[in-house]
């Protein structure tokens, strides 16, 4: 990743890696502009729809709500969501 961090080259990495393999997120930095970073390519096989979610104070991808970039990999399908998690049952 480039010492000067920009959503750009933090996004390009994302679909270079969301298209080729691996599911290691050590790469991504923890933190963006005072936002958390979390990623994820799937747990065990490659997810169809990798994401990267830019969490706020209190938030986690199980409880909260965030902004997140989704990666439709069939379609090269790269958007801006606003993802909810279904809370705890």
């Amino acid at each position: 990743m480039a010492e000067k961090l920009d959503v750009k080259s933090l996004l390009d990495e994302f679909v270079r890696q969301a298209n080729g393999e691996g599911l290691q997120t050590s790469t991504f930095p923890k933190e963006y502009r005072g936002f958390r970073v979390k990623v994820s390519f799937g747990k065990g096989s490659r997810a169809r729809v990798p994401w990267i979610a830019f969490l706020g104070d209190r938030m986690t991808v199980m409880e909260g709500f965030f902004p997140s970039y989704l990666y439709y990999v069939s379609d090269k399908l790269l958007i801006l969501a606003f993802g909810v998690s279904e809370g705890k049952a």
